[in-house]
């Protein structure tokens, strides 16, 4: 009888190391596989912030000027790429000026509000003010922008954003209907 008792111990001891073998694993796959979202997070993250403003002047596509508390602030939208004009260096990318012209559409001296992501730097490289920019009826203009067909879907640096996965059906949208610089014969380079 003594004999089946320890068969009995052992087999629970077996039973818990794998448990806890188990555990262990599962808590490494998952700091490694999260890694990546944990490490890219701005070290500077901050609540989102909404305020109203008046858009000055669209730059183009996803850069506007706008008055913040009576001080002018260049805005970088989102989550989006709107096609550059260029410059000596660098020649004007396809569909630059229709982008434009759509931004122009929508924002020229409209009165819009613009929403920080907290999962997002406050400012870029070029200090412009990154955030997300909605109309009064509510429209979010960066997500309007690529479901024309007016922009792509753009995450600096693969850091995700609030409304990646939106912006990103958003351009699938307008690629299958081919709008915007996604119609045949627009932008060549990008078919």
């Amino acid at each position: 009888m003594p004999s089946l008792s320890k068969k009995h111990l052992l087999r629970g001891r077996v039973i818990r190391i794998c448990i806890l073998l188990a555990i262990f694993s599962f808590v490494l796959f998952s700091l490694h596989y999260f890694a990546d979202i944990f490490s890219i997070k701005p070290s500077h993250v901050s609540p989102t912030t909404s305020q109203l403003s008046t858009v000055q002047k669209v730059i183009d596509g996803d850069t506007i000027e706008v008055l913040v508390d009576g001080k002018k602030e260049r805005v970088r939208l989102i989550g989006i790429d709107a096609p550059e004009f260029g410059d000596e260096e660098h020649p004007a990318e396809c569909f630059a000026q229709e982008a434009l012209s759509e931004a122009k559409e929508l924002l020229d001296g409209k009165i819009i509000r613009l929403v920080s992501d907290p999962t997002q730097d406050n400012r870029d490289k070029y200090e412009r003010l990154l955030r997300y920019v909605f109309l009064e009826d509510g429209t979010n203009v960066n997500e309007r922008m690529i479901a024309g067909g007016f922009a792509r879907e753009y995450s600096y640096l693969g850091i995700p954003y609030q409304y990646r996965q939106e912006f990103q059906e958003a351009e699938r949208d307008a690629k299958n209907k081919k709008l915007g610089l996604w119609a045949e014969g627009a932008c060549s380079v990008l078919q």
